[in-house]
């Protein structure tokens, strides 16, 4: 035991209460300081030594169902179009389905860009103008919308979470999902055979009025906290009602007609 202790210190000498004395935890000066830390600085690294397998292409060929390249919101990034086949070829990408197409002119401009030059390779959605929301004519409006959006070249519906969130009408009420005056546009995709990608706009986790008690926070950084609490009370006993979903992950919904494929 003597031995141990004694080489323990280095070849010094002591009784093992004496070391243990100068081995013992204190609280170190600066503690308090380093209690805190900020989330943007938090990036843990694994302590894990396992072998690793990058994989650098797809064994099968892949379709990319989430993209906003090139789109006409401007969500996504600019890529050249060619280098960008360049980028799928290499990793087995065999077609990308881009969600935000837009509509009318802009959707043209994407398909011009990205479908036309490169068949089956790209996918072009649309989405419904909100901005008519207040419109009489609102359902045929979007209706004639699909069908120019069916002509020019797009093959699916897709609807952001802005519909539950941001969309209202002049009076300031949102929009639910399940608003009679969607009813025709659903009939009408559904009668195109489109595909229609719902991103459910009510979330648990964007409810939540504090960040320190979700599992999900890192990625609440770019959302103000909080920002949404305030629709709770419009949105109470609606369709899409905060109170309908417990997860706080999001979730795509996708009503898929099976009479045309996406390409």
């Amino acid at each position: 035991m003597k031995s141990f202790w004694t080489s323990f210190r280095g070849g010094g000498t002591g009784s093992p209460a004496e070391l243990q004395a100068q081995i013992g935890y204190r609280v170190a000066t600066d503690a308090e300081q380093k209690k805190t830390l900020l989330l943007k600085d938090y990036d843990p690294k694994s302590m894990l030594h396992v072998k690793q397998t990058p994989v650098l292409r797809a064994k099968f060929p892949v379709i990319d169902m989430h993209q906003h390249v090139n789109d006409a919101r401007g969500a996504g990034d600019r890529v050249p179009p060619q280098e960008l086949v360049s980028r799928m070829n290499q990793l087995n990408v065999q077609t990308m389905v881009i969600l935000t197409g837009g509509r009318g002119e802009q959707l043209q401009k994407v398909i011009d860009e990205m479908a036309k030059p490169y068949p089956g390779r790209f996918v072009v959605f649309t989405q419904p103008d909100w901005s008519k929301i207040d419109d009489p004519n609102f359902s045929d409006l979007m209706v004639k919308q699909l069908d120019d959006a069916v002509r020019r070249g797009a093959r699916g519906y897709k609807i952001l979470k802005e519909l539950g969130l941001g969309v209202k009408d002049k009076t300031g009420k949102l929009i639910p999902v399940d608003d009679p005056r969607l009813d025709p546009v659903w009939r009408s995709a559904d009668v195109s055979a489109f595909p229609w990608p719902f991103t459910s706009p009510i979330l648990k986790l964007s409810f939540s009025p504090s960040m320190e008690k979700t599992s999900a926070t890192r990625n609440r950084t770019s959302i103000q906290t909080g920002a949404f609490t305030g629709l709770r009370s419009q949105l109470q006993g609606t369709a899409g009602s905060p109170r309908s979903h417990d997860d706080e992950t999001s979730k795509n919904d996708v009503h898929c007609p099976s009479r045309r494929k996406l390409a």
